[in-house]
Parts: C-alpha cells; sequence; structure tokens
C-alpha cells in the first residue's frame, strides 16, 4: 500500500509541466452551426472526432441542468480532437479557420504533475497545517458531511485502507450490491465474490460500469497501464492521485495512516493523468465535465502549466455553472508567471506556506493566489 503523506497546500498540491510535441490538435469550431455546414465526408477526411461525445449523447430529460450550463454544454459541443493528421489536413483546418468557420486550433497541451518528496509521517500529531488552519476546530461543525469531491488525477488506490471508505459508490453499477469495487465480469468469481462490470451502462450517465470513477487518459502509444481505450478502472499508478485522495479525505481516528481535511466526504476519481504523470488537454477536460455531471460540489485540480488551455477552461466554465467549487494548485517553481488552471478566474488558487504562515520558498505568487 502506498503511504499517504500530508502538506501544507491542504486542497491542492504545487505542480509543473511542459508541452511535449505531439500529432494532436484541439479543434474549436465557431458554434453548432457551423458545424452543420460541413459535410460527413469531410469531417472523416479531417479524422475529427467529437471531444465530449459520452456527454453529448446523453438524453436532456437524463440531465436537468441550468439555462448556464446547457449553454457551456453547448460549447463544449463545438470542440473536437484530430489525433493524427497530415500537412493537407492541417492547411484545410487552417483554411475553415480563415473562412469562420473554426474558431481556434491547438496543440492538445500535456500538463505534468510533478512528484514531491514523500514523508513518512503516519501520525496525526504530525499534520501540522491542520492545527494552522484551525480544522480541530472546523471539524465540530462539519468535515465534509454529504459532500462528493472530484479527484482529477493519476487515479486511486480504491483499496487503501485509509481511504476505501470514503470513496463514493455508484449503487446502479455496483452489481454485487457489497458497497466495493471488483473490477471483473459479473460472471466471474474471484475470492466468492462476483464482478461488477457488465458493459452496460446502468445508470445512464454515458460511461457503463464506473463504480467509483472512470479513467479518460487515452494514449496512442504504449505506456504502463493505458491504451487508447478509455475504461473504468482508474488505478493510480504513480501513486500521486492517491498522495493528493488521502489530503482530503483519508479516514480521522482509524489508527491508520493520516486523517484527511474532509474526512466524511466521498470521493469521486476521474484519472486524466498517467503514470508518468502526463495528462492531454482534452482528458482533463472530459474528467473534469464528468466530475460535475456525476454530483462534485468540489474539484482538486493539483496540477497546472503555463499553457491556456481553451477546452479546459470550457470544462471548467461547466463545472462553474453547475455550482461546483474549484481548487486548483497555484504551481511550485517560485515564479509569479500566468499558471493554469489556478489563475481562471472561476477556480480558487492555493499555494503552500509554512509553519510561520509565510509564503513556502517554492510556491509559486500571483494576485490570483488566496493565501
Amino acid at each position: 500500500m502506498k503511504k499517504l503523506f500530508a502538506i501544507v497546500a491542504v486542497m491542492a498540491l504545487c505542480f509543473a509541466g511542459n508541452l511535449y510535441s505531439q500529432q494532436s490538435l484541439v479543434v474549436k469550431f465557431k458554434n453548432i452551426k457551423s458545424i452543420e455546414k460541413l459535410s460527413d465526408r469531410t469531417l472523416a477526411s479531417l479524422k475529427l472526432k467529437p471531444a465530449f461525445k459520452n456527454f453529448l449523447n446523453l438524453n436532456k430529460n437524463q440531465r436537468i441542468l441550468s439555462n448556464q450550463a446547457n449553454n457551456q454544454l453547448e460549447e463544449l459541443a463545438s470542440y473536437f480532437i484530430v489525433n493524427t493528421y497530415s500537412d493537407a489536413q492541417y492547411r484545410e483546418l487552417l483554411d475553415l479557420k480563415q473562412h469562420g468557420i473554426i474558431e481556434s486550433i491547438n496543440e492538445n497541451f500535456r500538463y505534468k504533475v510533478e512528484q514531491l518528496k514523500k514523508s513518512n509521517d503516519t501520525e496525526i500529531e504530525s499534520q501540522w497545517a491542520l492545527n494552522q488552519i484551525e480544522a480541530f476546530e472546523a471539524w465540530e461543525a462539519s468535515a465534509g458531511e454529504n459532500i462528493i469531491i472530484g479527484l482529477v488525477d493519476t487515479g486511486i488506490e480504491y483499496n487503501h485502507p485509509d481511504l476505501k471508505d470514503n470513496i463514493k459508490i455508484n449503487t446502479l453499477e455496483d452489481l454485487n450490491k457489497n458497497g466495493s469495487f471488483e473490477p471483473w465480469s459479473k460472471d466471474e468469481i474471484k475470492g466468492g465474490i462476483s464482478g461488477d462490470f457488465d458493459g452496460i451502462d446502468n445508470d445512464g450517465n454515458g460511461y457503463a460500469d464506473d463504480v467509483v470513477g472512470y479513467d479518460f487518459v487515452d494514449q496512442w502509444i504504449a505506456n504502463v497501464g493505458e491504451s487508447s481505450e478509455l475504461d473504468p478502472i482508474p488505478n493510480d499508478e504513480a501513486g500521486h492521485g492517491t498522495n493528493v485522495a488521502g489530503v482530503m479525505v483519508a479516514t480521522y481516528n482509524n489508527s491508520k495512516g493520516i486523517a484527511g481535511l474532509a474526512y466524511k466526504s466521498k470521493l469521486i476519481t476521474a484519472k486524466a493523468f498517467d503514470a508518468t504523470g502526463n495528462a492531454e488537454s482534452d482528458d482533463i477536460a472530459n474528467a473534469i465535465v464528468y466530475c460535475a455531471m456525476n454530483g462534485a460540489k468540489v474539484i482538486n485540480f493539483s496540477f497546472g502549466d503555463y499553457y491556456d488551455s481553451p477546452i479546459m477552461h470550457s470544462a471548467i466554465k461547466f463545472a462553474y455553472s453547475m455550482g461546483c467549487v474549484l481548487v486548483a494548485s497555484s504551481g511550485n517553481e517560485s515564479k509569479g508567471n500566468a499558471h493554469y488552471p489556478s489563475d481562471y478566474n472561476e477556480c480558487i488558487a492555493v499555494g503552500g506556506s509554512t509553519r510561520k504562515n509565510l509564503r513556502w520558498a517554492n510556491s509559486n505568487y500571483s494576485n490570483h493566489l488566496a493565501l
């Protein structure tokens, strides 16, 4: 089991990342009408695929949203992904942009989590940040009851003894009705227990078998635990998401590990980052929308970079329109440069501090930082 650790940025860790050259584009059309002007043949030749296909296919009767959220959802429908393309295809996209049909063409920016040095501390007394923010006093009023938190990260160790009780179980996808996650077929018996998978979207949210969340990482080159297909097993090969989850929801007073700040909350895991800590912006965007559509009221972004991704920002605006509180790390490079998603107006930017309540030397700083 990976050990959990506590850091001062209680609801967000600080990261840095960089852009990697890749054959993947994010194309945003002016609006839905501009897409309708193109023939199916043209869309196919350009190898365009909808960025938010699963959510857009949902029946409107299944999602009762506010007018603002519906408008944001319409904006998400204008995004398409091109994974591979030729020079001729790129020129055709530029021509469509010149004629006002396409609004923007961006590289599918990649964001990277930066692993911080892990602590061996497992006693709650070592979590000096809890005293710093007066968590014990706050717990007398609330410890996150009835709140669902969305974790957009490298996944989670869903059987971790300090986390498993605080992972939200999707009861309609929990086929064996035992309140835990068994990632194998319902027709297969392991240890006397049948699995939760039947390949059917039992709750009608666009994703089959999402008992504890979903893995949105789709990669076109071989990588540990990943492929070009999405899947309902948000396992954490990197360990980072598990550590972040511990800071947020680790069980309190169970003689194990640490205590999470909102230890009575439930966690949905939307895996967007792979085992190396990299994530494409469209995977991040889909993970954000998934959390918002499935009841998250707080979404944690423990990542960031200096690239302003339109598709990621549109997803954040949608989540904001759904009433989500969005918490993002400010970065840990001791810089005051622009940083995203923490610099978006919809997000609460969080940096690191010291025991003396001063800025941690590596923490980024700007006028967006809420510290």
